[in-house]
């Protein structure tokens, strides 16, 4: 049997360029990976790189009109301003996490993104061309009635969109936040079909809190971050991994995610890297500042502030150093050994 490599694109804010240039650097080396694997921000370089065969297509569509229009097209909310904001935080840290209330996400969250992206094509599915992908979320259990009451159940269910050949070995698959603290996520995980590579993408980098949920058929979804760095996912598929090792998450992050599952993304981070046993791993904790589009709070303007780039040459000046970025650390990565 031919040795299977296995790609992961763990997310973590909007770094689709910076995954592409590593998906470059990975194939020149000769790492062609059979399976990529895309979680949050991750899942929408998942998708660009199963729709578009070629680098060239790839970067030009991120770096093109459409996209820098859809990017834009994510209105703030009324929580940009501090006053909502703190009121939400408030509740997340004293209903949510300390006295177990379930969360309201349907209506607190800071960006309202079209249900609609636009990624490659609408209808370009995940049947497999060079290589199988697969997109991680998470399916919400639960509706607005069940708002304000204390937990006693799971509230989400991991899913993995992919195509029908790859669901046939996700059957049985557990997740691994189940284990994770007082989780509300379920232990089984759902295999879905049929949807885009577009909806997906949707569903896997929508944060509760940060972005409205996504609707799919249906069903509602929220976050990748539900299995942010599914390394048992791929160890079960293939033979040889390709991932990255991100900073931790911030106070105010991680707090979010916790009011949702119930548990430490940091702590999952720790176990995960403290003694990962992954073939080539990228070091991208000092991944800059000036290329993440992560809101940040000003003071003196007592509101949150969007980092996404307002005119588009500025923008194609991040997408282009996210790529290089990308580029540069994979390769130095394969080629030590690492």
């Amino acid at each position: 049997m031919s040795k299977k490599t296995v790609m992961i694109f763990n997310g973590g804010g909007f770094k689709t360029a910076m995954f592409i240039g590593m998906l470059k650097a990975a194939r020149e080396l000769g790492k062609n990976p059979d399976y990529i694997i895309g979680t949050c921000g991750g899942s929408a370089a998942t998708a660009v790189a199963h729709g578009l065969r070629t680098t060239k297509e790839q970067i030009e569509f991120i770096r093109g009109q459409e996209s820098f229009d859809f990017i834009n097209s994510i209105q703030e909310t009324k929580y940009f301003n501090l006053n909502h904001s703190i009121s939400m935080i408030r509740d997340v840290y004293l209903k949510f996490r300390l006295r177990g209330i379930i969360p309201n996400i349907f209506e607190h969250y800071l960006l309202d993104m079209p249900q609609l992206v636009p990624l490659v094509d609408d209808h370009t599915s995940f049947e497999p061309l060079e290589h199988k992908s697969i997109i991680v979320a998470a399916e919400i259990l639960y509706n607005e009635s069940a708002y304000g009451k204390k937990r006693n159940e799971a509230l989400f269910q991991q899913v993995f969109f992919t195509d029908s050949d790859t669901a046939k070995l996700l059957d049985g698959v557990e997740s691994p936040s189940y284990n994770m603290g007082r989780s509300s996520v379920a232990k089984e995980t759902k295999v879905v079909e049929g949807v885009t590579l577009a909806q997906a993408s949707r569903a896997s980098v929508t944060d509760p809190f940060f972005i409205n949920p996504a609707e799919v058929n249906g069903k509602r979804y929220v976050t990748g971050a539900v299995d942010l760095y599914p390394v048992e996912l791929a160890k079960s598929l293939g033979d040889e991994i390709i991932m990255c090792h991100p900073e931790k998450f911030s106070f105010l992050e991680s707090g979010l995610i916790w009011a949702s599952f119930y548990y430490s993304q940091n702590k999952r981070h720790s176990e995960v890297f403290s003694d990962i046993d992954v073939d080539h791993l990228a070091d991208i904790k000092d991944f800059p500042d000036e290329l993440k589009y992560i809101p940040e709070v000003n003071w003196l303007k007592w509101q949150i502030l969007s980092k996404i780039p307002k005119d588009y040459d500025s923008y194609v000046k991040v997408v282009d150093a996210q790529f290089e970025y990308g580029y540069k650390k994979m390769r130095e990565t394969i080629r030590s050994g690492n």
